[in-house]
């Protein structure tokens, strides 16, 4: 019941949301990061991972669909940051 249960949060609410300047991941417990807080983006094995001073934030790409990952790279290149 419980992953049923999760299973219909996850269709309702998509699994990323980029709004007001912070990224959240739309699960139960998910994690939030604001944007202007972000230090370094590195791009590993498929996944994005977002940090601060004090944070880690890991995109999982597999899981988006394709035309949602275009904008995904279009709001993180928007970002002064630096890449590794």
């Amino acid at each position: 019941m419980i992953y049923f249960g999760l299973y219909l949060y996850q269709r309702q609410n998509k699994y990323l949301t980029i709004s007001d300047g912070w990224i959240k991941k739309n699960s139960p417990f998910g994690k939030k990061i604001k944007l202007g807080e972000v230090d370094r983006i590195r791009k590993f094995a498929g996944d994005y991972i977002l940090k601060t001073d004090s944070k880690e934030f890991v995109i999982n790409t597999l899981i988006i669909a394709p035309e949602s990952i275009k904008d995904l790279d279009g709001e993180l290149q928007k970002l002064d940051v630096v890449w590794y």
